[in-house]
C-alpha cells in the first residue's frame, strides 16, 4: 500500500471517529443546539363551560362532603373525629371569610354560603369504594364521586357557582408502598377542556398536616376551581396557564407571600385553621375573575384567564 493511500485512509478514519464522537455528544446531551424561541403570541381560552365554579362573584355555595373510604373513615360519635371536624369547619370559615374580604378589596361582591356546623344542609357524609384523596387515582374514580354528588347534594341550580369539597380523615399508615396510593390535597377543575361532569371538586385530607388542615390550603384549592393557577411550578402538562421559569421567578422575587405560591406563613412552615397570613396578588385576582385584564400576563408569557372570554384573540 502506498504512503499516499495510507494517509487518505488514516484521514477517513479520523473523520469517521470524529463524527462518531460528535454524534455521541449530541445524543447524550453534552452538546446542545438551542432552538430560537418562537415569538410570544397571547393565548386566549374559549372553554365550552366554566364548570360549576364559574366565577368567584355573586352567590357561591361550598358543599362539604365528609368522605369515608378504604383508608379513612369518619365516626360521628368518636371524640377525636368530632374535634377534627370542628377544626375543619373552623378552617373552612376562615377560608371563606378570607376570600370574601379579599374580594371586597377589588370591589367585588361575593356571598359565600358554607357549612358552619354539622346540621347545615351543606354538610354531607358519604361512603366511597375508592381512595378519595389518591392523587394517582384516575378520572373514572372521580366520575364515581360526581355520581354521588348528582344523587345526594347537587347544588348547581341553587347558586351562581358551587365548589364541592371532599374532606377525609387520617390516612396515616393505611397503605403500603406497593399500593401506589399518593394522598395529597388537590383540585379537579376545568381548564380549557370539555367537562365529563358538571362539578368542580377539591380533595382535602386531614391527616396530611400535623396541626390538621389549614385554612390557607382550603382557600388555595378552592381558588383553583375558579381559575387560579399554581404559581410554584412550570406548566409541563398544559393545565396551568403556561406558567414557566419566567413567571415563577417573578412571583418568588416580587410577591413571595402569594397564596398560590405558598400556603404557610412566610419565613416559617406554620399554617393555621383560624387565620391566613398569605396574600392574593393581582395575578391570582385576574385569574379568578376579580380583574378584567392584566398586562403582566403577557409580560410573563402566560395564557389569559378563563374569564377573559370577551376578547377576540
Amino acid at each position: 500500500m502506498s504512503v499516499k493511500l495510507k494517509m487518505v485512509l488514516s484521514g477517513v478514519l479520523i473523520l469517521i471517529s470524529a463524527a462518531v464522537i460528535v454524534f455521541s455528544l449530541f445524543a447524550n446531551g453534552v452538546i446542545r443546539v438551542e432552538k430560537p424561541e418562537p415569538p410570544y403570541e397571547p393565548r386566549y381560552l374559549n372553554p365550552e363551560t366554566l364548570g360549576s365554579a364559574r366565577a368567584l362573584t355573586g352567590r357561591v355555595g361550598v358543599v362539604s362532603i365528609f368522605a369515608s373510604d378504604p383508608g379513612s373513615q369518619w365516626d360521628m360519635e368518636d371524640k377525636g373525629d368530632k374535634e377534627r371536624i370542628d377544626n375543619i369547619l373552623t378552617a373552612l370559615n376562615t377560608a371563606c371569610t378570607y376570600l370574601k374580604e379579599n374580594a371586597s378589596r377589588y370591589g367585588v361582591e361575593v356571598d359565600i354560603d358554607y357549612a358552619k356546623n354539622t346540621e347545615s344542609p351543606l354538610f354531607i357524609t358519604g361512603d366511597f369504594k375508592n381512595v378519595v384523596n389518591d392523587l394517582n387515582g384516575g378520572r373514572w374514580e372521580r366520575i364515581d364521586l360526581a355520581d354521588f354528588i348528582k344523587g345526594n347534594c347537587d347544588m348547581n341550580d341553587k347558586y351562581d357557582s358551587v365548589v364541592y369539597l371532599f374532606f377525609t380523615d387520617d390516612y396515616k399508615d393505611k397503605f403500603d408502598q406497593d399500593d401506589y396510593v399518593r394522598v395529597w390535597s388537590f383540585a379537579d377543575y376545568v381548564y380549557d377542556k370539555a367537562l365529563t361532569y358538571p362539578y368542580e371538586m377539591c380533595f382535602l385530607p386531614y391527616g396530611l398536616y400535623e396541626s390538621g388542615i389549614s385554612a390557607s390550603v382550603i382557600a388555595h384549592e378552592m381558588m383553583h376551581c375558579f381559575g387560579a393557577p399554581d404559581l410554584y411550578q412550570e406548566d409541563s402538562f398544559g393545565i396551568n396557564y403556561g406558567t414557566s421559569n419566567i413567571s415563577i421567578e417573578y412571583v418568588e422575587e416580587n410577591i413571595p407571600n402569594e397564596i398560590m405560591l405558598i400556603q404557610h406563613e412566610l419565613g416559617t412552615e406554620k399554617s393555621y385553621s383560624d387565620r391566613i397570613t398569605n396574600e392574593i396578588s393581582d395575578i391570582t385576582a385576574y385569574y379568578i375573575g376579580w380583574l378584567p385584564a392584566l398586562d403582566l400576563v403577557d409580560e410573563l408569557k402566560m395564557t389569559h384567564s378563563q374569564h377573559d372570554l370577551k376578547k377576540d384573540p
